[in-house]
């Protein structure tokens, strides 16, 4: 086995020594700017923590590599078992000698102490460089700047070899120089920085080679891409390197949990979802507000003839009103005076009874006297005895006396019913009209006979006048007539005494049903008063309803272009805004949170340039110098 000493390398060792020393103090300011916070080593494992030095010609082409590694003992172990694929390897921090091991394996004497150790290589590091430089429009040699005036562009790209599991592993690349002001001028640079103390500026710029293309992004999405390019007027011009910091541990170090659990699948369903029906609802809101505001006319008509009926319904309603309010009075007084014209309808009723009562005694006497009763004779047979007496002998005075007295009794009682008489019968009423002048006759027959101052001649003729006038008289259809006229009294007197007997009866019924329909009557007239009230309401409402519908129509008419506007709207929304979110996130979205945590993983992944034991952890930074004028 091969045992390394430091004997045999002291001559590359010191050449080696002096381009390290002017690369690490010139990358120094550099490197602390982007160097991520320092790893401490694992109290239970050994820590790599390696440095690779490139060194290019002014073009960045790749001339020299030398690896700089530090073995962190922190559990403090005796030997340290390695890995390295470096040539000339030498332990640069005392003395602790090493063994080759199987293969790439080496073992290191530790003696419980941190190894310090360097080597090279001629593998090609996974960040290479391309400068170039463009003096007043031309490209140039970088040795041909030096004391050069005019537009001078200096353009770094850079290109990233390492991926893993087909990810580019995420180096961030930071170039810059130093140079005074006098002799770079009026300095622009497209991604990064430029300080300037009076005296010199620093001129930084930042690249992320092949991250943008991984994230399916843009160097301006991310805002540094994979090449640098600096600007400016030349002033005999003297710069001497460009030194260049490159590193993956920055996103080793990056937490990207939150970012694995990033899951809105539900979320963005939804709010495509709820996108759609507002689409729709909008759309089937300005059909229903159109079909609305098409029937606007309609509405109108309707409008205005409510308005006709509530004015016609408010004109009848006074009439009503004022005709219940008298009938509700009419019956109030009638209420008041029932009781009145009931006694009087009843009293009047009893006068009628008492007025036929007498004309039905006084037909039944007529009657009598007519036909005679019992031992009595009839006036017809009384009269004609009598005439029959006075014409013929033996007649006297006092048969002359007797007939007079009887005359005198009937004659008012027939004068009395002479009209009734009369419209029963004509001959009746002749009857009337001729007995007082036969009782006159038959009163100055006594009287001639009593005082013996007529002749017999002048008494015959008298008598003979009222026997003329009493024959008249047809006794047959007198008492025809009679009888009816008695029964038609007698049914009339019966009718008024049930009449009068039934008024009494009823007239407390009447009192009570007329006290109701009086009742009926008021509440009748306070509904018509209330009625009256609300169609005058109606009527006034139905007015402003009509005033007011002219507007619900211009405001319908609004509606309807605004619904039109919001449907148009809400479509542009989710085809140009929603609908482009959600293909952003099921596409480029996820496409970006998978190609971070490829990316982090990338990043954990590239522990060092080198080798690295199983058991160890590790970090690494490139740094590089490119000179300009040499």
């Amino acid at each position: 086995m091969y045992k390394g000493t430091n004997r045999g390398i002291k001559q590359k060792h010191s050449a080696r020594s002096r381009v390290l020393a002017v690369v690490t103090a010139a990358a120094t300011m550099v490197a602390m700017t982007l160097t991520p916070a320092s790893v401490f080593a694992d109290a239970t494992q050994i820590v790599k923590e390696e440095t690779v030095y490139v060194v290019t010609d002014s073009t960045g082409a790749q001339d020299e590599v030398i690896v700089s590694d530090h073995l962190e003992n922190g559990i403090k172990i005796d030997e340290i078992e390695d890995k390295s694929n470096l040539s000339d390897i030498e332990n640069v921090k005392g003395d602790e000698t090493y063994e080759n091991g199987t293969g790439s394996a080496i073992n290191w004497k530790a003696k419980g102490k941190d190894i310090y150790y360097q080597g090279t290589t001629t593998r090609e590091v996974p960040v290479t460089l391309n400068v170039t430089y463009t003096l007043d429009g031309k490209v140039v040699d970088a040795k041909d700047l030096e004391g050069q005036t005019g537009n001078l562009e200096i353009r770094i790209d850079y290109e990233n070899h390492t991926s893993y599991n087909g990810t580019k592993v995420p180096f961030i690349v930071m170039s810059g120089f130093m140079v005074k002001d006098d002799c770079y001028t009026d300095i622009t640079i497209d991604h990064g920085k430029i300080i300037d103390d009076g005296e010199k500026q620093v001129v930084v710029g930042f690249a992320a080679p092949g991250l943008a293309e991984d994230l399916g992004l843009s160097g301006e999405d991310i805002g540094m891409s994979d090449s640098v390019t600096i600007k400016g007027k030349a002033n005999n011009f003297a710069v001497d390197d460009i030194m260049t910091f490159a590193t993956s541990s920055i996103f080793d170090e990056v937490d990207l949990g939150d970012i694995d659990d990033l899951d809105f699948d539900d979320e963005i369903a939804a709010l495509n979802r709820g996108s759609k029906q507002l689409v729709k609802g909008s759309k089937l809101l300005y059909e229903g507000i159109d079909k609305m505001q098409q029937n606007m006319p309609t509405l109108k008509e309707g409008v205005d003839a409510l308005k006709e009926g509530a004015d016609a319904l408010n004109e009848g309603t006074k009439d009503a009103k004022e005709g219940a309010t008298q009938l509700s009075n009419g019956l109030s007084q009638l209420s008041e005076q029932l009781p009145v014209l009931l006694q009087k309808l009843i009293s009047g009723t009893l006068s009628l009874k008492h007025i036929s009562s007498g004309v039905l005694n006084g037909l039944k006497n007529v009657k009598t006297v007519m036909d005679g009763a019992g031992s009595t004779p009839g006036l017809t047979g009384t009269l004609d005895s009598v005439t029959e007496q006075m014409t013929g002998e033996g007649g006297t005075i006092d048969d002359a006396q007797d007939v007079y007295e009887y005359l005198e009794k009937i004659a008012p009682l027939i004068e009395a019913n002479k009209d009734k008489l009369a419209k029963k019968d004509p001959k009746y009423g002749e009857l009337a009209d001729q007995i007082g002048d036969v009782k006159s006759k038959a009163g100055q027959v006594v009287k001639d006979l009593k005082e013996e101052s007529a002749t017999v001649e002048e008494v015959n003729k008298n008598l003979k006048s009222i026997s003329k006038s009493i024959g008249a008289y047809d006794p047959d259809a007198g008492d025809s007539h009679q009888t009816t006229l008695i029964g038609n009294m007698t049914v009339l007197d019966n009718g008024l005494d049930n009449m009068s007997q039934i008024l009494a009866s009823k007239s407390d019924e009447l009192n009570q049903g007329l006290s109701s329909l009086t009742e009926g009557a008021e509440q009748l007239a306070t509904g018509e008063t209330k009625l009256a009230k609300g169609a005058k309401q109606l009527a006034n409402g139905m007015e402003s309803l009509q005033t007011k519908s002219g507007k619900l129509i211009d405001g319908v008419s609004q509606l309807d272009s605004g619904a039109l506007e919001l449907s148009k709207g809400m479509a542009k929304l989710y085809n140009q805004g929603i609908k482009k979110i959600v293909d952003l996130y099921n596409g480029d979205l996820k496409d970006l949170t998978s190609g971070l945590s490829n990316m982090r993983d990338a990043a954990k992944d590239y522990k060092t340039f080198t080798l690295l034991p199983a058991n160890m952890d590790g970090s690494t930074k490139f740094i590089y110098k490119t000179p300009i004028t040499e």
